[in-house]
């Protein structure tokens, strides 16, 4: 894949650079197909657990990260709990009332 977007329906759409023309890849093609964050999303590459792969983070209207480990081979695999290694920042209203959201 050559190119990611999200979409404002929180879908990520694939696209394959064939010669200066991208192409849309579809279902299955489309090594994203079922990420889903819930509105608007956000996704960009990041060596995160520093193995020579981009792993995909999704951010998400509300503030949301999703982090996804790529196994090397296309496939993106959904980090949860303690394996996700990255926080959600406490909103501001939260911070007033001394609240932290991790």
């Amino acid at each position: 894949m050559d190119l990611v977007v999200g979409n404002a329906d929180g879908k990520l759409r694939a696209f394959r650079n064939d010669g200066g023309t991208f192409t849309w890849l579809t279902g299955t093609a489309n090594p994203f197909d079922g990420i889903v964050a819930p509105e608007a999303a956000s996704p960009t590459f990041v060596d995160l657990d520093r193995d020579g792969d981009p792993d995909l983070v999704v951010g998400d209207r509300w503030g949301g990260l999703r982090v996804f480990r790529n196994d090397g081979h296309g496939i993106f695999t959904a980090l949860t709990g303690s394996s996700q290694s990255l926080r959600r920042n406490p909103s501001r209203r939260q911070q007033r009332a001394g609240l932290r959201r991790f």
